[in-house]
């Protein structure tokens, strides 16, 4: 790990991605396998003033063996002191880091079963939270993180140090750390994100209709008073924050009672630790009614099967081919990064930033306005090479957003 980007991101994940502010609070979620980078980030962030750092660990080793042997009453119970941590963060309005990788392959012997179990009963207990970070109540970031399971997935020909050390290569390009400002070329990279959203904006799209040779026919209605986000959102008390690092997208809500047509996953996606390949689905009146995968199909049933909300999208996502990330001729089997190299949709919940006054609004008037409800919110990747999309407006005039997998010249 090159120890001069690896500061340069820290300090990109901390000014441009939760943004944290003097004497505040930061959590960090993290593989163990990463500790050299959180060391960098620690000390980058009392650099920036925070008040207090809490590091909590994890190990996908450790929690591939739970998941296998644990006895089930016992896997799928919270201990209380847990819940009780989590509510503590966000009433000390801590801000949150997640560093995240790809490990699926230490749980290529759980059965898909008892993921999709311990998956449902935390997702239960901790939809509060959930809530808390959709909702932006609190400064959040997802980041990547190199760690050797991740490595030799990607590179099984290289040695582990070689690995390792080309996988933090990719992280860092992606991440635009690479540049010789690499705050600067953030915020540029920001300000062409708001410049999409907001003439995006303007248009008060209806509908939208995706096109592709590969199967995609599929048109997806938009809520009345939906708001296209991306680059960086406003936390509860106002904090301006980036949510993702990378991140290539503009976004918005669907209505998820209006969509229709066939899509075609064009990337792979990991789902409960299992990898799903070649995922086609058929929606009508927003919801999915046939599913195909050439892969992991099991595990896709089952996430469909999680709560009504699961069968309905929560999440329409705009990503040019022309993204750092489309370049790199390899899948990452990470969503966060994955998903910004191509266009996506995502099962689940919507976030309420998606709409005007999302925030204020109840369950039941987000469900009204047009915005799916449920515990699961996983994306998938759509976009491909020759992918158009053609808006309508609310006056029936069509608009082309998208051509041959890029944004049409008005929105570039």
């Amino acid at each position: 790990m090159d120890q001069k980007l690896a500061k340069s991101y820290a300090d990109v994940l901390l000014q441009y991605g939760v943004n944290l502010q003097p004497e505040q609070l930061l959590l960090i979620n993290a593989p163990v396998e990463a500790h050299e980078f959180v060391t960098v980030l620690v000390n980058a962030a009392y650099a920036h003033g925070a008040g207090d750092v809490q590091v909590d660990w994890q190990s996908g080793t450790v929690f591939a063996q739970r998941l296998q042997y644990a006895q089930e009453d016992s896997l799928l119970y919270t201990r209380p002191s847990q819940i009780t941590k989590a509510q503590e963060y966000l009433a000390e309005n801590r801000a949150i880091i997640s560093l995240v990788s790809c490990d699926s392959p230490l749980f290529k012997e759980v059965p898909t079963t008892r993921i999709n179990a311990f998956q449902q009963a935390k997702n239960k207990v901790f939809q509060f939270y959930s809530q808390a970070i959709m909702n932006s109540q609190v400064q959040w970031l997802v980041a990547a993180v190199a760690t050797p399971t991740w490595a030799a997935l990607l590179f099984p020909d290289e040695t582990p140090v070689t690995a390792l050390e080309k996988l933090w290569d990719s992280i860092f390009y992606v991440s635009r750390i690479q540049n010789e400002d690499a705050l600067a070329a953030w915020q540029n990279h920001l300000d062409t994100l708001h410049r999409r959203r907001r003439l995006l904006d303007a248009l008060r799209l209806d509908t939208l209709h995706y096109m592709s040779k590969n199967g995609t026919d599929f048109v997806i209605g938009l809520p009345d008073t939906h708001i296209w986000q991306g680059g960086n959102e406003k936390s509860g008390r106002a904090v301006p924050f980036a949510a993702n690092i990378p991140t290539e997208e503009i976004f918005t809500a669907p209505d998820f009672r209006r969509m229709t047509g066939h899509v075609t996953s064009t990337r792979p996606l990991v789902v409960y630790n299992q990898t799903v390949e070649g995922l086609e689905l058929d929606f009508v009146d927003g919801k999915v009614v046939q599913v195909e995968a050439s892969k992991g199909k099991e595990a896709i049933e089952q996430l469909l099967a999680s709560d009504e909300g699961a069968r309905f999208l929560g999440e329409v996502a705009l990503v040019p081919k022309d993204s750092p990330i489309a370049q790199i001729p390899y899948s990452f089997y990470e969503t966060l990064i994955d998903e910004n190299a191509s266009c996506h949709l995502a099962l689940g919940a919507a976030y309420p930033t998606c709409i005007t006054d999302g925030k204020t609004k109840t369950d039941d008037e987000l469900t009204a306005a047009g915005l799916n409800r449920s515990m699961i919110h996983v994306d998938f990747m759509i976009g491909s090479s020759d992918l158009t999309i053609v808006g309508r407006t609310k006056d029936g005039r069509e608009v082309e957003i998208f051509h041959d997998g890029n944004f049409s010249p008005d929105f570039a």
